[in-house]
């Protein structure tokens, strides 16, 4: 089968012993060896206003897998790597050297990649092999299994299809005179340049596949003079990308006396501050929000700290099977941020704070009536900046991290 991992025996009910595990797999191997094979229903949600597909079994599980793991080797498809962009862009956005930074997304990207264009393409070229063509057309050219013309949001293939159907387009991008710096995570779109933005702009526009759009509402576009000040901004002077925002500072911002030999230097502020930006500050309200509403049903005051310690920290997850150790949270999500960013995060703290002793509305009255003094208490000392400083850290399960999350899945 290939690409198994040590979970996959518990979640998919393989067998206890090793000999049950082999023997379940060989059966799985045969049943979709078998010309026959079909693949099963696949369960949908709406998520964002979008509708994101799973697998109900284990053998279109590991179909997919399969399938995914050899176009990604055959077509050297890489999945952009957030930290290295993120590191990155920090270091060219730094420096005191004219350029314009545009920022770009793709709207609704995954809809509007064609799949049975894409998957035509695949099975007219060599590399993938005659059984993996017959099973990729059985997963995405059955008309009733998907809705709409795109890719399905869910299925892991998509992610890899998507990245195959976008090589081209990158390539154009990067081609277009005056980008020294281009940049693409699924549909959100970084450029560096020495261009004006405009005409950099409407090259993106005219190297889109048909059916592709840009989001003129998230456009966002800088121009920075040789001092490292904005001389140009639309909407606001400063850029959002990947869940971080720089702020730069305004040219007219910049004293127009500077101080003389024997005066006081005139203080000046930041030429660019990073912090968390504001869509993501505003996941964290209303995450905090929904674990306060999730405990007044179920009064589970252990896991509304847990969830709470969760959102302002940060935890460490050992995977059966894997080496090392994964590390997510308010820092190792954020590194980059400085000092302007980290006071923004007292501000949550401040919002949760507020919230545990809210006493306005049918809100306030069902969290001051359900939680006691000494739960209010222990909520409001947790803190959302010292976690991001001080890298606050606790050990947890997968098991305990999905209890954590259910409550707010959706948003």
């Amino acid at each position: 089968m290939g690409l198994m991992i040590r979970t996959d025996p518990g979640k998919y009910k393989l067998g206890r012993t090793r000999e049950h595990y082999l023997q379940t797999m060989e059966e799985l191997s045969s049943e979709i060896h078998d010309t026959n094979f079909e693949f099963g229903n696949f369960s949908n949600a709406i998520r964002s206003g979008k509708t994101v597909y799973s697998t109900t079994s284990s053998k279109d599980e590991f179909v997919i897998r399969k399938l995914n793991d050899n176009i990604r080797r055959l077509y050297n498809v890489r999945q952009a790597n957030r930290a290295e962009i993120m590191s990155q862009l920090k270091l060219l956005l730094e420096e005191k050297i004219p350029f314009f930074a545009i920022k770009v997304d793709i709207k609704d990207f995954y809809e509007s990649v064609p799949r049975k264009k894409l998957v035509k393409r695949i099975c007219e070229e060599s590399m993938l092999s005659y059984r993996g063509k017959e099973l990729l057309k059985k997963l995405l050219l059955n008309s009733t299994r998907f809705t709409g013309n795109g890719l399905p949001r869910g299925v892991s293939i998509s992610a890899t299809l998507s990245e195959l159907n976008m090589q081209e387009f990158d390539k154009k991008v990067r081609a277009t005179e005056g980008v020294y710096y281009f940049a693409r995570y699924v549909d959100d779109i970084i450029i560096l340049s020495y261009s004006d933005a405009d005409i950099v702009v409407r090259k993106i526009k005219e190297a889109l596949y048909p059916d592709m759009v840009l989001n003129e509402e998230k456009t966002e576009t800088i121009a920075i003079n040789e001092k490292g000040n904005c001389t140009y901004y639309n909407p606001k002077p400063e850029i959002s990308y990947l869940g971080y925002k720089f702020q730069f500072r305004l040219q007219s911002d910049v004293p127009t006396n500077p101080s003389t030999k024997g005066q006081p230097n005139v203080t000046q502020p930041p030429r660019i501050n990073i912090k968390i930006a504001d869509g993501k500050l505003a996941k964290l309200k209303k995450r905090i929000i929904l674990s306060l509403l999730s405990y007044t049903h179920d009064k589970n005051y252990p896991l509304l700290l847990s969830r709470i310690k969760f959102l302002s920290g940060n935890c460490r997850m050992h995977r059966k099977g894997e080496t090392g150790e994964l590390l997510s949270g308010i820092f190792y999500n954020y590194p980059l941020i400085d000092e302007s960013g980290q006071k923004e995060l007292k501000l949550i703290s401040k919002f949760l704070r507020s919230s545990v002793f809210s006493k306005n509305g049918n809100f306030g009255k069902k969290i001051n009536g359900d939680l006691s003094a000494a739960q209010k208490d222990e909520l409001a000392k947790l803190c959302f900046y010292a976690g991001h400083s001080k890298k606050i850290t606790q050990s947890i399960s997968a098991k305990r991290l999905q209890q954590i999350k259910k409550c707010w899945n959706h948003v």
